[in-house]
C-alpha cells in the first residue's frame, strides 16, 4: 500500500513538472489573428463613408455629378477613391467647367485626419502588448443645386492592434498615417524577467526533489 502511495506521488510530481514546462510555452506562444488593416486602408473606408454621406443628400434623379476636390497635396491620395465611391453609389462623374448648370456640383474637402493609440495592455501575463487604435477623418462638402447646401462630416473607426504590427500598418510615405506610439510600462519590463526566473527555479527544485525520492 505504501509503495502504491509513493508511486502515485511520484507520478503526480512528474505531471506537475510537465505542466510547469508547458505553461511558459503557452504563455509565450503567438496568438493567431487575421491580418490587421493598415491605417491607410481604414482612411479609404472612412473617405468612402463620407462620399456616401454626400450622395444621400443629392436627389436620386440627379445622376450627373461634378466633383471639385480641395484636399491639397496632403490628402490628394483620396481623390480617386472618392470618385470611385460616387460612381459606386450610382452617380456619373462629369468633366468640364466647375459650378455650371450641368449636373450637381460638389465641392468636397477633407481637412483633418487623426490617429490615436491608447495605453498598452497585455491579454495574458507574458503575451504581446496591445493598444486601442482610433482613426478619424473629418471635413465638409457643399452641394450647388438650386442654391447652396453645406454639410460637415466626421467618421471614426476603432479597434485593437498588436504593438508589434504598428510599424507595418503605418505608411512612411504618408505622414498622416502615423500616430504617437505609446511606451511600454516600466513595471512590466521588471516583473516579467523576475517571474520567468522564479518559474525556472521552481522547476529545477521540483525536478531534483523527485529524483531524490
Amino acid at each position: 500500500m505504501q509503495n502504491n502511495s509513493k508511486g502515485s506521488n511520484i507520478r503526480f510530481q512528474f505531471i506537475l513538472i510537465r505542466y510547469i514546462f508547458i505553461l511558459p510555452l503557452l504563455l509565450f506562444s503567438l496568438e493567431l489573428h487575421s491580418q490587421t488593416k493598415s491605417n491607410l486602408e481604414i482612411f479609404y473606408t472612412l473617405a468612402d463613408s463620407a462620399a456616401i454621406h454626400a450622395v444621400k443628400n443629392i436627389p436620386a434623379d440627379e445622376t450627373n455629378v461634378k466633383l471639385d476636390f480641395g484636399t491639397g497635396n496632403i490628402y490628394s491620395i483620396f481623390n480617386n477613391k472618392l470618385m470611385q465611391s460616387f460612381q459606386k453609389a450610382g452617380k456619373t462623374v462629369l468633366n468640364g467647367p466647375k459650378y455650371d448648370s450641368t449636373g450637381i456640383n460638389v465641392s468636397f474637402r477633407i481637412d483633418k485626419t487623426n490617429i490615436g493609440y491608447g495605453e498598452l495592455f497585455q491579454k495574458n501575463l507574458f503575451g504581446d502588448f496591445y493598444t486601442e487604435r482610433q482613426i478619424t477623418i473629418s471635413g465638409n462638402y457643399i452641394l450647388f443645386f438650386k442654391g447652396m447646401s453645406s454639410h460637415d462630416f466626421q467618421f471614426s473607426y476603432s479597434d485593437t492592434v498588436n504593438m508589434n504590427e504598428i510599424k507595418n500598418i503605418e505608411n512612411i510615405a504618408f505622414p498622416f498615417t502615423k500616430g504617437k506610439i505609446p511606451t511600454e510600462p516600466l513595471l512590466t519590463s521588471i516583473y516579467e524577467p523576475v517571474i520567468g526566473l522564479g518559474a525556472a527555479a521552481l522547476t529545477v527544485i521540483l525536478f531534483f526533489t523527485v529524483r531524490s525520492k
